[in-house]
């Protein structure tokens, strides 16, 4: 039993500092107590007709157990009454921390219907599920339907009434409890990010277990809360045990604590609830500062180096007829041609640093793709007029971002060339999941081997061949979509194909720039 309390707390502490901003993690921590102060107060009550202790010589594990209970009980002194309250507040917090999982899940993966706005608001009469546990379970009410029961004239009618009730509220609860698996299956099932789909498929049946293993205990059990019990003790919970406690109670909170953390975690991977704020909005302009410093620094050598080389190139033409010598003429173009392009990006980072809007991912896919040069074997699939009902208005630095998705466009593009497929195909897709705003680019070339992807975002390394591959890519555009505190992912299989996905936080909705299909 203790050994889950202090997982639980060190659970929550973990939770609380690496994504006390996610309402999830609060949503979280309101189970974590919830089922921490069921399963403590449940103990203490069943500990009035058991020996808590019965099994403590099974191993050290258990006694050290036993010995933590003692003491805790020693230094506490609560009346039944109000070991029963507190359990059924804690049974309260877990419900109400489902509810609040169900709204949410509700609110972000359940389709949009306008013409049915009333079903949402139905909905939030599952926060009453809480207040009734906390009403109903109170041991001044299970005393009223005891004294009810004994001296009523038609016993069996009451008897009646209160068991239909019970089978009313243990259906509702079980809705309650299940609904939000419910919900992200199905979400599951329409998501094509695999690293999601199996985040997910993770935090879906671990919530089924925790659930199942709560309702179990509290709702099914053989200490568990009945009407059954209210007619004979005048209490939810006052069962005779024979002098020991089940075991499965004392692991119990142990088992389902594991869950939950698993559950929390594999929640907290997938990051679910990120949305731009005024807060998110300077972190996020800060980041791009940075980042634009050393791009412009990079850019300023750069341009230094090709300024030098037109003043050299004009020495030459001015002293020597290179009239002769066309790959002369064509030097000049180029040098003169790259030191403009380094100008024009150095006044776009200057702009950016002085201004913060929001943009339209579509908008900015479309701009990247406008950029390529796809040979006749590739077709690229690009609709972005399917993404006009999703919000894609991210915060973004619009030149970074672009260049992010021509190195990742033209990954594809090589790696498609590399295995001489001459029916080459990238499809790239925008759209939402919870409040990310999501960028899929997938491929059918050469993909990615398990070992390589480990290493992929490294600065400087590169799984391609040859003296000009310097593996600067992927890691450059590792470091912007993190700078926009968003995440990028890769999954492949060598030989099939290559999928990277990008994940930005949702902004504020704007309107869709027309922009045209490639």
């Amino acid at each position: 039993m203790f050994y889950g309390v202090t997982l639980m707390l060190i659970v929550v502490i973990m939770l609380l500092v690496l994504d006390h901003k996610s309402l999830y993690t609060r949503f979280f921590v309101v189970m974590f107590l919830g089922v921490t102060i069921a399963f403590f107060f449940m103990i203490q009550q069943l500990s009035i007709f058991a020996d808590y202790g019965a099994y403590r010589n099974q191993s050290n594990f258990v006694q050290l157990d036993w010995r933590i209970f003692q003491f805790m009980t020693g230094q506490m002194t609560i009346p039944i009454l109000w070991r029963l309250r507190l359990m059924n507040i804690g049974i309260a917090l877990y419900l109400l921390g489902m509810t609040l999982f169900n709204l949410a899940f509700t609110l972000e993966l359940q389709p949009k219907r306008p013409k049915q706005p009333e079903r949402h608001k139905i909905r939030y009469l599952l926060l009453i599920v809480p207040a009734i546990e906390l009403l109903v379970q109170d041991p001044n009410v299970s005393t009223a339907m005891y004294l009810l029961y004994h001296t009523a004239a038609n016993p069996a009618d009451i008897l009646l009434a209160f068991r239909v009730g019970e089978c009313i509220y243990k259906m509702v609860l079980l809705l309650l409890l299940a609904r939000p698996v419910f919900i992200l299956m199905r979400s599951i099932r329409k998501n094509n990010v695999f690293f999601l789909k199996r985040r997910l498929w993770m935090f879906s049946i671990g919530m089924l277990l925790a659930n199942s293993i709560f309702f179990a205990f509290f709702y099914l059990g053989t200490c568990s809360i009945s009407v059954a019990t209210v007619i004979k003790t005048g209490f939810w919970l006052f069962q005779p045990l024979d002098g020991v406690i089940p075991y499965s109670y004392i692991i119990g909170s142990i088992i389902i604590f594991l869950i939950l953390s698993f559950c929390a975690f594999a929640l907290l991977s997938c990051q679910l609830d990120v949305l731009i704020s005024p807060l998110t909005e300077r972190r996020i302009q800060r980041n791009i500062a940075t980042l634009n410093e050393a791009l412009g620094e990079t850019l300023h050598s750069q341009k230094n180096v090709f300024f030098s080389m037109q003043i050299l190139m004009n020495r030459i033409e001015r002293q020597a007829d290179l009239s002769k010598v066309p790959e002369a003429a064509r030097l000049h173009e180029l040098i003169t041609a790259s030191l403009e392009r380094t100008a024009e990006i150095l006044d776009a980072i200057r702009r950016v640093e002085a201004q913060s809007e929001q943009e339209n991912i579509v908008s900015i896919v479309s701009n990247a793709i406008a950029q390529l040069h796809l040979p006749d074997t590739i077709h690229l699939h690009w609709h972005p007029e399917d993404s006009a009902k999703d919000n894609t208005t991210v915060m973004v630095n619009a030149y970074s971002m672009e260049h992010v998705l021509v190195n990742v466009l033209m990954n594809a593009v090589e790696a498609i060339e590399t295995t001489g497929n001459s029916h080459g195909r990238i499809r790239v897709e925008t759209g939402n999941f919870l409040r990310w705003v999501v960028v899929s680019i997938t491929d059918n070339g050469c993909g990615i081997s398990h070992k390589e992807r480990a290493m992929i975002f490294a600065p400087h390394y590169s799984g391609k061949k040859g003296r000009l591959n310097w593996g600067m890519g992927l890691s450059y555009a590792y470091r912007v979509v993190k700078a926009h505190m968003g995440q990028i992912h890769i999954d492949s299989q060598p030989g099939i194909y290559t999928r990277v996905v990008i994940m930005l936080p949702g902004g504020r909705q704007k309107k869709h720039k027309k922009v045209v299909s490639a």
